[in-house]
């Protein structure tokens, strides 16, 4: 058989690491601080979802269905608090939603905030 041939021996890294100016480094770091900062902003506007109900809840639950919404049934009320998950309001701001959910809650529901 015959030996096998030594492998080649790599070429030593001569190069030197590029010289970064100071105006470069700081775009760079500018651009670090714009792009968390886009990431951290808070969401303002949210839809109100009934995801579930407790069933002894329900009727009550219907009845505050049927005042939040002027103008629906008590039978339109029923069918749409049976039909959950489904959006109870949308586009309401953080205190509003956060109120809706309070009450929501108080009488048996589940509600998300999306």
């Amino acid at each position: 058989m015959p030996a096998a041939a030594p492998a080649a021996a790599a070429p030593a890294a001569t190069e030197e690491a590029p010289v970064v100016s100071a105006e470069v480094l700081q775009c760079c770091r500018s651009l670090i601080v714009i792009t968390s900062q886009e990431k951290v902003k808070e969401k303002t506007v949210f839809n109100v979802k009934l995801e579930s109900f407790d069933a002894g809840a329900k009727s009550k639950i219907i009845r505050e269905v049927k005042t939040l919404v002027p103008g629906l049934t008590l039978i339109d009320a029923k069918k749409f608090v049976e039909s959950a998950p489904k959006i109870l309001r949308e586009n309401l701001s953080k205190e509003d939603a956060e109120k809706m959910k309070k009450t929501f809650t108080d009488l048996g529901a589940v509600i998300v905030l999306e």
